[in-house]
């Protein structure tokens, strides 16, 4: 007589039927890729361009090692031209997120200087230490460590600038500190090994940052300074050796083109459930929770 009763999905009320027990409308509830987006091929292009811009800045690195280390360029030059370039770029983004100098403003000129000037100091100082860090170690050992330091650098850099307001990923920091530092000892001077290191940190480091504030706010200019680096790359590395133009190029053509079509090819491969096993969310009325879709 019990089993007539009609089952119902509460739980304040005792019912004679188990706990794991569902009636034929369970599966009645079921919703298949809701909430799905697929991109447009055209987006994807897009997103590649914050990966095609890190590959060209790993390539110049490695461009401007080798042109050091042939005495083809001075580390001088060098660090003049990288610190100028660096310094305009703080000072561009800064005047567009402020439209007056006001105290707070210069304050962050003065915080940043002083950053600055004790990063300087800390790595002019350690460059006699650091010259010497790998000094016993084989040349192709230390060119192998440099290039596996470099990939886990792309691997694990922060790509998402669109999604948050830090790209600071510590693990890929370190990795390009590390190949640097490799790098480095096989300079012939101290000059050579502070500059090497202070480049590292500007072009890992600082770059990205700026890069992610200027894109942000300037979303249209995303694939000019895409191709703005990737000319620039490509100038620097022909001078070098075909190899590793043909190497840039080729990672080029696969990030850029390669890959993106094979990701619009599998987004008809997705696929997702929803139904009344999903866990309740409380949703607020002004700000409904509306699922990303991306997977």
């Amino acid at each position: 007589m019990n089993r007539r009763l009609k089952w119902k999905k509460i739980l304040y009320k005792t019912q004679p039927y188990p706990d794991n027990f569902v009636d034929k409308s369970f599966l009645r509830q079921l919703e298949k890729n809701r909430h799905i987006q697929n991109l447009d091929l055209s987006q994807i292009f897009a997103m590649t361009g914050i990966i095609s811009q890190q590959m060209s800045s790993v390539f110049i690195f490695v461009a401007m090692f080798a042109y050091m280390q042939t005495k083809f360029l001075s580390p001088y030059l060098l660090i003049g031209v990288s610190s100028s370039l660096t310094a305009s770029g703080y000072l561009t983004i800064n005047l567009d997120a402020n439209t007056s100098i006001d105290t707070n403003m210069n304050r962050s000129y003065l915080n940043g200087v002083k950053s600055t000037l004790l990063l300087a100091g800390f790595v002019f100082g350690f460059s006699s230490v650091l010259r010497t860090l790998t000094y016993t170690i084989c040349s192709d050992t230390v060119y192998t460590m440099a290039t596996l330091m470099l990939i886990c650098h792309l691997v694990f850099h922060g790509y998402g600038y669109c999604q948050a307001d830090n790209v600071y990923s510590p693990v890929s920091v370190n990795a390009s500190v590390f190949a640097s530092v490799c790098l480095a000892s096989r300079l012939p001077t101290l000059e050579h090994t502070f500059v090497t290191i202070l480049f590292s940190f500007q072009i890992f480091s600082l770059l990205p940052v700026l890069r992610n504030r200027h894109q942000k706010n300037c979303s249209n200019h995303r694939n000019v300074f895409t191709s703005l680096i990737f000319l620039t790359c490509l100038l620097c590395l022909y001078p070098i050796g075909a190899d590793f133009t043909i190497l840039f190029l080729s990672l080029q053509f696969c990030i850029i083109f390669l890959c993106p079509l094979w990701l619009h090819r599998l987004q008809i491969f997705k696929d997702n459930i929803h139904g009344p096993w999903d866990e309740a969310v409380i949703a607020d009325e002004k700000r409904p929770i509306i699922s990303s879709g991306l997977y």
